[in-house]
């Protein structure tokens, strides 16, 4: 039996510098690997979209859909959303709401999707 290791999520943006500072920068994400067109963060990784559209054959990318999440914890959820809004590009956020959810395990839970 063949068993496979499970290495990361991977999704595409369209601007691998914009999305990487937001990362690095505003949720204190820590780069493993840097090969230009994907980046690693450990357990996600980011990919540019137009380079990872010629690898499969040019087939579409549908943008913003609602079928993924990238989920992140935080100790101070008040802190981290007012990171958020201070962001110098607000369209990191946009019109997203960010969801505090409480399933009684953690202190705070936030949710903002990636563009």
């Amino acid at each position: 039996m063949v068993t496979a290791k499970f290495v990361c999520s991977l999704i595409t943006v369209a601007d691998i510098t914009r999305s990487r500072d937001f990362y690095e920068k505003v949720l204190g994400q820590k780069v493993e690997a840097d090969f230009g067109e994907n980046v690693s963060f450990g357990g996600f990784s980011i990919h540019l979209r137009a380079h990872f559209q010629n690898l499969i054959e040019n087939k579409v990318i549908t943008a913003n859909a609602n079928n993924f999440e990238l989920y992140f914890e935080s100790d101070d959820l008040v802190q981290t959303v007012e990171i958020l809004k201070e962001y110098k590009d607000h369209r990191a956020i946009g019109s997203r709401k960010v969801i505090e959810e409480k399933l009684g395990l953690y202190p705070g839970e936030i949710k903002c999707l990636e563009e």
